[in-house]
């Protein structure tokens, strides 16, 4: 199977294959490009440092490359594929959001596993739920509001039974209905009047998700609280003109807090991070 992506379906597909999975991840990494400035533009948690957009951009695209080092050929199965694109996103993760992002694409991998058949309806919302759990334990202290929550919420969503279409396109509406919250379970998303930036990459990726199983185009996501883009767009807002908020409005106190955020690869069995988590 040849790394370029198919055309899109011209009829609602009923399972994934290797090829779809690999469709979704160019499809999203190009989606990500897309929207990398607005999502930038939004990121002011847990640091108002404006990358978010940029590393989950980075991270998808160190995702689809993991599968071209493979001289073109992707495995022949979906979760083969998956577990490729999970082991090129942990790689190329950037940012506290990529490396969030490849424990989620970590957890669909370890729930499709390397069977050869395609993935119906059933397994996919079982994949979203090991993902949004993968997630949630890669984060020493999760925060509701962020890209955890909409990543668990559009979970919960696709759980209910349906083909393939109805349960990708029940985890992208949850994951905009639990977006358009995250405002209202962060003081600094709603003082900004944003929702949050990682949440909207996840809205993103499964966005993709949804056009590669349907072919219908995603829907618009609100991304400003309506109040606060009024009162921005007459330069009312405390953060008219694009200014982002400090660091200590986004939670964390500058006189305290990191001065540096260090990333590193350990390569090592799980029963080995698990006991020296626990030690640290």
């Amino acid at each position: 199977m040849s790394i370029a992506a198919a055309s899109a379906p011209s009829t609602p597909l009923q399972v994934l294959d290797a090829d779809a999975v690999l469709r979704w991840a160019t499809v999203g990494r190009d989606a990500l490009a897309a929207a990398r400035e607005e999502i930038d533009e939004l990121n002011v948690y847990p640091v108002p440092d404006g990358d978010t957009g940029t590393n989950l951009h980075l991270t998808v695209s160190a995702a689809v490359d993991e599968i071209a080092t493979s001289g073109g050929e992707a495995p022949a199965s979906p979760g083969g594929v998956l577990a490729t694109l999970a082991h090129g996103a942990l790689l190329g993760a950037r940012g506290n959001s990529g490396v969030i992002l490849s424990q989620l694409l970590r957890g669909i991998a370890d729930a499709v596993g390397l069977t050869d058949g395609p993935v119906d309806a059933g397994t996919v919302s079982r994949a979203l739920a090991s993902g949004a759990q993968a997630a949630y334990a890669a984060v020493a202290q999760p925060v509701e509001g962020t890209m955890l929550t909409v990543a668990r919420e559009a979970a919960e969503a696709a759980e209910a039974a349906g083909g393939l279409a109805e349960i990708v396109q029940r985890a992208a509406a949850g994951a905009r209905v639990a977006l358009a919250r995250t405002p209202d379970q962060l003081e600094v998303l709603r003082r900004a009047g944003v929702v949050d930036a990682g949440g909207r990459g996840v809205c993103v990726l499964l966005d993709a998700l949804a056009s590669v199983v349907t072919g219908a185009e995603p829907e618009p996501t609100a991304v400003r609280v309506e109040a606060h883009a009024r009162a921005r767009a007459e330069g009312q807002s405390e953060y008219a003109g694009g200014a982002a908020p400090s660091s200590s409005d986004a939670g964390e106190a500058p006189e305290s807090g990191p001065a540096f955020e260090v990333m590193f690869l350990l390569e090592a069995t799980a029963d080995a991070v698990r006991a020296m988590r626990d030690r640290l």
